[in-house]
């Protein structure tokens, strides 16, 4: 088989995987327009590297990594053009500005979905491990860990509000 009609057997296999590529992007992203986005990219970039896959090879797995390389990459751009916004408006603040009171922590913390308050509190306050608050609060470990990462995420936007809000009022 010469490489035009193993290019074109490879490209006929693609399609099958939609499906899959789609639910996986999508409990990554959980987003649907943007798991849809990152499906195309990835499609895009197999498309455009096709030369690179070595014939007899799992493409199904090919594809699988594409895509968490295109998320991976998406997540790293993002992650960079947030960290530049947030010295960007915090540039020109003084100390007091920046400071965010345990008060407001807590507060924000309190502010929580029950779910999250409970695990956060022993996590952030009280210092317990994740196997502690396993036995604490009869949850799997997976679910204690996503709880902790996702309330960890609620907070950095709260303290974020909070000092954008400080800001407005200073300029006011």
């Amino acid at each position: 088989m010469n490489n035009v009609t193993a290019d074109i057997s490879l490209k006929n296999q693609f399609p099958i995987h939609y499906n899959d590529l789609l639910t996986y992007a999508f409990r990554l992203i959980k987003n649907k327009d943007d798991a849809q986005d990152l499906v195309q990219e990835t499609y895009c970039k197999a498309y455009s590297n096709i030369d690179k896959f070595t014939i007899g090879t799992n493409a199904r797995a090919w594809l699988y990594r594409i895509l968490y390389n295109q998320f991976c990459n998406q997540r790293r751009k993002k992650s960079i053009v947030w960290e530049h916004s947030i010295k960007y408006s915090t540039k020109n603040c003084t100390v007091e500005q920046n400071i965010i009171s345990e008060v407001e922590i807590i507060d924000s913390m309190n502010n929580l979905d029950e779910k999250y308050k409970i695990i956060s509190i022993l996590f952030f306050t009280k210092e317990f491990s994740y196997n502690e608050i396993k036995k604490v609060t009869d949850l799997k470990l997976g679910t204690v860990k996503s709880r902790i990462y996702r309330s960890r995420q609620i907070l950095k936007d709260e303290i974020s509000l909070i000092k954008r809000n400080r800001l407005l009022l200073k300029a006011v």
